[in-house]
């Protein structure tokens, strides 16, 4: 099972996405990442994995 199911990978996704949208890419990074090690269902997975490529390719950019 995971960590509080679906809604723990969401509200972790959530984070990330907020902490790089307030500038914070590397805490934006650990987060997803972290999330990304607990194995998650394959649909959650491919979205933190657009999520992080677009943070480490763009930065900033990835939250305009």
């Amino acid at each position: 099972t995971f960590p509080g199911g679906d809604k723990w990978f969401a509200s972790n996704i959530m984070l990330g996405f907020i902490h790089n949208k307030i500038g914070d890419k590397s805490r934006a990074i650990y987060v997803l990442d972290k999330a990304r090690k607990t194995d998650p269902p394959e649909n959650v997975r491919l979205l933190i994995d657009r999520l992080l490529n677009l943070i480490e390719d763009y930065g900033a950019y990835a939250s305009s």
